[in-house]
């Protein structure tokens, strides 16, 4: 004998399976939108492509700058100070031609 709920339980369970099966594409479709809008802003001249990807970049230890970055600026916010982002040392610049 099957209960009331067993015959909804089939249809319930492809559109669960569905819904899974879309979201993976849903996520790249909203990376590629956003990546080929950063490209556009620079294609453009609206932004570079430095700014635009600037929080991505993998520093050495495999952290990005934004994981480096984030902490400092909500301490800046919270404490009312500018960030201090250390000694700059002006001699590390690059020069225009190595930019």
């Amino acid at each position: 004998m099957t209960g009331s709920g067993d015959a909804a339980e089939g249809p319930i369970r492809e559109a669960k399976a569905k819904e899974l099966e879309r979201a993976p594409r849903r996520f790249w479709h909203a990376l590629s939108q956003s990546i080929d809008a950063k490209l556009r802003a620079a294609a453009s001249g609206i932004a570079t492509l430095e700014s635009e990807f600037l929080a991505h970049v993998v520093l050495p230890g495999n952290r990005t700058v934004l994981d480096e970055l984030e902490p400092v600026i909500h301490s800046a916010y919270r404490s009312g100070r500018r960030p201090s982002f250390g000694d700059f040392d002006p001699a590390l610049r690059l020069s225009p031609a190595e930019q």
